[in-house]
């Protein structure tokens, strides 16, 4: 029998995305308050930096996070994430996708051949 995966309030798990992004300027003391910061947001599921490289990993709920908000955090204790071609693109991508998800989750469909409204 499969164990259901338990998630925090405030997360959907349909709408979960997780990103990892490296930061730069990363000190014990700023690592421990961008955590935090970020964990006391409604929609966080998981958050964590480690390695040498300061790598952020973040589960969040897209409708109601997005990375630029994560982002912001970052920048309040003078962090900031890696820059770059790569990093970057990988950044351009996530506020792209970030986006469509708060645009799907607000989508109504319609059926058949009713119009929409």
């Amino acid at each position: 029998m499969m164990k259901e995966k338990k998630y925090r309030p405030g997360v959907h798990a349909g709408y979960l995305l997780n990103r990892k992004i490296c930061l730069l300027e990363i000190n014990e003391e700023n690592r421990r308050l961008i955590l935090l910061e970020i964990d006391e947001l409604l929609g966080i599921q998981e958050v964590s930096i480690t390695g040498p490289k300061n790598v952020l990993r973040v589960a969040y709920d897209g409708t109601r996070v997005d990375i630029n908000q994560i982002q912001q955090i970052v920048s309040s204790f003078n962090g900031s994430f890696a820059k770059g071609w790569w990093s970057g693109i990988k950044l351009d991508w996530y506020q792209y996708t970030d986006e469509n998800v708060k645009a799907n989750a607000k989508h109504v469909p319609h059926c058949c051949s009713k119009s929409p409204k």
